[in-house]
């Protein structure tokens, strides 16, 4: 299954557009390095032209440097593990958003590392 949902089998029925994705099919799904950084792993999920949903996996020490969506809302929410985000340290259940044009980064990842589910959606 690839992040555009080419398996028809992912689609619910009766639900024009919408997909469901077992924990078995999300585990089966491949961490891919994330813009070269090292550390850094993205699991894409759903995608769009508007926008994209995933996880990110940070590895203990690893870091996303300082950047800007300028033209769109990025929304976190920490599932396991700690980092500073927008210089505020934070854990499990933990939600962020960034407007669109506001620089932010991700340090100071914990020993147990950082992952989260993220949606990226252009404004409009």
């Amino acid at each position: 299954m690839t992040a555009e949902h080419d398996d028809p089998d992912a689609y619910l029925p009766g639900y024009s557009g919408a997909i469901a994705m077992s924990a078995g099919e999300i585990a089966n799904t491949r961490w891919q390095s994330f813009r070269e950084q090292p550390g850094v792993q993205v699991r894409e999920l759903w995608r769009s032209a508007d926008g994209v949903a995933g996880l990110l996996r940070l590895e203990p020490g690893a870091q996303e440097p300082e950047h800007t969506h300028h033209f769109g809302h990025h929304h976190q929410w920490i599932i396991d593990g700690t980092a500073t985000v927008g210089g505020v340290p934070l854990g499990p259940g933990a939600y962020i958003h960034f407007p669109a044009g506001l620089p932010h980064a991700i340090d100071h990842v914990g020993p147990e590392g950082c992952t989260m589910y993220f949606v990226y959606q252009r404004r409009t």
